[in-house]
């Protein structure tokens, strides 16, 4: 049983053997001169035998490199020749990089010398394998099991039964359960039994191949409470297509959370804060203006009998001092025009006393007056009873679309409108002037306009017209602003 066998060597055999390989195969004699050479190599290094060529040449020839530094390697460093220097077995991975094979290539070299019969070395031979998506594969092997052990995302792998097989560290730190705690067990332990339903629709969409997009949900900790995460599946198929399973990656989002309601709550109260001093500034305004009112326009009527008086008793023929005595009488009217101009800015008396639609036509026609506008209004809500905030709260939209108008769009035509569409109230005041850009879309203005109309759950746009000028337009609920209602 320890006799060697001995088989005999016809070439006739060995030639469609070796040619059959998938892997390469060399053999060279004792001075390195190549002596059998199959197809597999020639496809696997890019290059055929080169008859004639010595040892310290291949490296060149083939594009043999060296890894780790990424140089050509050295004669004494090719695995072939390390097996015949040292006459031992070499096992050696070398990376081709040639004019053939500008890409790259992994190869492992496995060489081995040969001997006769008399244990003398005659040469070496040499399997060489392609590796690369050997080692492609290894790395990205490698590099997911890095992020899966450094991210901070929960992963869990399951199948279709709802076991969990793939629970990361991610995940541990996510929810509380150990990697042991949760393997085998059940996905449906982390949700309460109520949304239980929720995991069987997943189900029943990954087996008719539905799209399962990312999705905001809470899932339970091992403590008990609930954790906010943001989850995506991949849902994971085998060669026929069919859904074995999925991937589920889950991202802690409490923090994200509690920052948008704790912003929401800070522009709450910022909305409070406006709306309170909006309020306070309109009660201001009532107070000034009837100050203006009660005291000051009673002295200026006063000033006017008197100077009535003074014309009607002063005997002497003056000229002069009858010029000056009118003089003074227009500027005593002009004053008491812009006392009560001013007054009805601050608090419009119509508002109160003839409601929204004809306070704002009153408003149109004295901007015609002043500024020579050419101005068109429709009011189609006339049967309706605004309250009177809500009504207030509109017609300083209009004021201040108003006062925009004037002040920056150069316009020559302005048309306000006041519709009921579809239970809201539509607000559009339209000019021909030179647009938004010349006011500017953050001003103080436009933005005290928004805030108006957020209040009673509003909105208020500002927009560039086709053919030139702005649209500014307001959407209100109706129900808002009728007498009696409670705004939010």
């Amino acid at each position: 049983m320890d006799e060697k066998l001995h088989l005999p060597a016809d070439p006739l055999f060995l030639i469609p053997m070796v040619d059959s390989l998938d892997a390469g195969f060399t053999v060279v004699d004792g001075d390195g001169k190549f002596q059998i050479w199959n197809e597999a190599n020639t496809k696997i290094l890019g290059k055929g035998a080169a008859v004639g060529l010595a040892p310290e040449e291949w490296a060149a020839h083939y594009g043999l490199h060296c890894p780790i530094e990424q140089r050509l390697l050295r004669h004494d460093e090719l695995p072939l020749v390390r097996a015949m220097t040292e006459r031992r077995h070499v096992e050696q991975e070398v990376i081709l990089l040639s004019d053939a094979l500008p890409e790259g290539r992994w190869i492992k070299v496995t060489a081995r010398p040969l001997y006769n019969s008399k244990r003398e070395m005659i040469g070496g031979a040499a399997i060489v394998r392609d590796v690369t998506h050997e080692k492609t594969s290894l790395l990205a092997s490698q590099m997911m099991n890095a992020f899966f052990k450094s991210s901070d995302d929960g992963v869990i792998g399951l199948n279709m039964e709802g076991q969990v097989l793939l629970w990361s560290p991610g995940a541990e730190r996510l929810l509380g359960w150990s990697t042991d705690e949760m393997i085998g067990q059940s996905i449906f332990c982390l949700l309460p039994a109520v949304r239980h339903r929720e995991i069987h629709s997943l189900y029943e969409k990954a087996r008719i191949e539905q799209d399962l997009p990312p999705q905001e949900t809470s899932v339970l900790h091992k403590q008990g409470h609930l954790v906010v995460v943001s989850r995506s599946i991949t849902a994971m198929r085998d060669s026929q297509g069919r859904t074995i399973g999925g991937i589920v990656v889950a991202r802690d989002i409490s923090r994200l959370k509690r920052a948008e309601v704790q912003l929401e709550d800070s522009r709450h109260q910022l909305r409070l804060l406006s709306i309170r001093q909006q309020n306070l500034l309109e009660q201001q305004l009532r107070a000034l203006a009837r100050e203006l009112h009660d005291e000051f326009g009673q002295q200026l009527a006063a000033m006017k009998f008197e100077l009535a008086w003074l014309e009607r008793h002063l005997a002497v023929d003056h000229p002069q001092l009858d010029e000056r005595l009118e003089s003074l009488n227009q500027l005593l009217d002009s004053t008491i025009a812009g006392l009560r101009r001013v007054s009805r800015q601050m608090r419009p008396p119509l508002l109160e006393e003839l409601g929204l639609c004809h306070a704002l036509e009153a408003l149109l026609d004295e901007l015609s007056g002043r500024y020579g506008l050419k101005t068109s209004y429709e009011c189609g809500i006339r049967h309706l009873s605004f309250g009177l905030e809500a009504a207030l709260a509109v017609y300083r939209i209009v004021q201040e679309a108003l006062t925009n108008v004037v002040r920056h769009s150069g316009a020559s035509e302005v048309a306000v409108s006041l519709l009921l569409e579809d239970e809201n109230l539509i607000l559009r005041v339209s000019d021909n002037g030179s647009g938004v850009a010349s006011s500017g879309t953050g001003s103080f203005g436009i933005l005290g306009m928004q805030e108006r109309a957020r209040h009673w759950s509003g909105e208020v746009k500002v927009l560039f017209q086709q053919g030139g000028g702005t649209l500014v337009q307001g959407i209100f609920p109706v129900a808002n602003l009728l007498a009696g209602a409670i705004c939010h």
